[in-house]
């Protein structure tokens, strides 16, 4: 068991925090660097409580976002993970130039808050028919869970299955993702990229080229063969959403990395190993060893995803709290340490 307390945050709008916009089951940023700093206030929150270290686990386009916010504040942070990172997006059949100026053009002439060509509202049903189209896991365990999620909770929060992204929202991702790109060889955190094989959203061959040019990174794929299903798929990009034998690949390959880091380990104690905590509590840094992890990732939606994680038959303690997003987890030590 990590020595670490963890806490979890919606981007603005998305998940449930405030909207930008009157539509909230649209993906709209003005300025994609906002989610950069909010992840930044974010992390020096936490360390104002007297935690040392944080470390950000992020996914998608919160995988973007960990990387510019630890461009832009070198050192902040002590190690970071990305599964499936939206370091380049997949705009085809139309390179991402074609579709920043179809974004801009749609912005120009006042169509900014506009669904993307192509993208509309996120309905989640549960049905066979809408997992055999989805793009993002092969899980129908996890991917179900996820819908039922959605479904039960529709009329408390509507706003949940985000949809696609506006013209604005594309606009600033691509310029983001060049960003990030012109400068990789500033991401200095020890950074851990895990690689979905079989990718439909995001450029895995930026992922590759942002590695290299980074400061310290290492890159792991799951595009082996070893990873193929029965149907020989490999594993798509929600990878903590994926199968168990991935899942549990991608949770050891964080947590021995994490612990390389220096996050030490303790055994569970009796009764739970966490806690949940409202965010402006008063947290004790001594509770978990000085460590702070933070999640970090999106509601992408619009085509059957989700920044919900599933159910499955393992121990999800690491991932629970992702039901009560904007909430923290603090690490309780056993009576006897």
């Amino acid at each position: 068991e990590l020595q670490t307390s963890i806490c979890l945050m919606d981007h603005r709008g998305q998940g449930l925090s405030q909207r930008l916009i009157s539509d909230p089951r649209k993906g709209h940023v003005d300025h994609f660097d906002h989610y950069a700093d909010d992840l930044a206030t974010m992390v020096k929150k936490t360390q104002s409580f007297g935690y040392t270290n944080t470390y950000i686990w992020s996914h998608s386009m919160g995988g973007a976002v960990a990387v510019r916010m630890d461009q832009d504040c070198p050192n902040l942070i002590s190690g970071l993970i990305l599964t499936a990172p939206m370091l380049g997006i997949d705009t085809s059949p139309y390179p991402n130039a074609v579709a920043h100026t179809l974004a801009g053009n749609m912005v120009l002439f006042f169509m900014g808050e506009d669904f993307i060509p192509g993208k509309t509202y996120y309905e989640p049903t549960g049905d066979d028919a809408a997992f055999n189209d989805n793009h993002v896991t092969r899980s129908k365990a996890r991917w179900l869970m996820t819908e039922n999620q959605f479904l039960l909770h529709n009329k408390e929060w509507p706003q949940e299955p985000l949809g696609g992204g506006t013209a604005k929202w594309l606009l600033e991702a691509i310029e983001g993702t060049w960003k990030i790109d012109y400068n990789a060889a500033s991401l200095s955190a020890p950074t851990l990229l895990l690689q979905a094989g079989n990718e439909t959203h995001v450029k895995p061959e930026s992922q590759t080229t942002v590695c290299q040019k980074a400061q310290n990174c290492q890159i792991y794929s799951f595009e082996q063969d070893q990873y193929r299903d029965p149907d020989g798929e490999l594993p798509r990009h929600e990878l903590l959403m994926e199968t168990d034998d991935v899942r549990d690949e991608v949770l050891l390959r964080g947590f021995e990395f994490l612990k390389g880091l220096g996050v030490s380990t303790a055994p569970v104690p009796d009764g739970g190993a966490v806690e949940l905590i409202h965010p402006n509590a008063p947290l004790d840094p001594a509770d978990s060893g000085t460590n702070w992890l933070l999640i970090d990732w999106e509601y992408p939606g619009g085509g059957g995803s989700s920044g919900l994680p599933g159910a499955g038959p393992k121990a999800e303690w690491f991932l629970l709290g992702m039901a009560f997003l904007g909430s923290c987890w603090r690490r309780r030590r056993s009576p006897a340490s």
